[in-house]
């Protein structure tokens, strides 16, 4: 299952056994490759991917992740400084 639907992280912990003899996990972290949508988006269901932690989705950002949702291209937009000058166009 971890490669199959393009997990990148995955924590299980802790773990426990108990007295029935059975291993249960108690907790769980995952994290899956949100650049691999177009593989697993019928298998992963309805996902939304926030923006990082601590800042809210720039405009900008919600334009460019609408239209990535709407074309087969891969498009993304993260806005490191939105007072900055310096930008970088990245294929590959």
């Amino acid at each position: 299952v971890y490669r199959k639907l393009n997990f990148v992280y995955m924590e299980i912990n802790p773990i426990v056994y108990t007295t029935e003899g059975t291993i249960v996990p108690l907790d769980l972290a995952a994290k899956i490759d949100e650049t691999a949508a177009f593989l697993n988006a019928p298998d992963w269901g309805h996902l939304d991917f926030p923006a990082p932690f601590g800042r809210k989705e720039f405009p900008e950002e919600a334009y460019i992740r609408d239209l990535d949702a709407k074309t087969g291209a891969s498009l993304k937009l993260t806005i490191l400084n939105h007072a900055g000058r310096v930008w970088t166009m990245v294929a590959g």
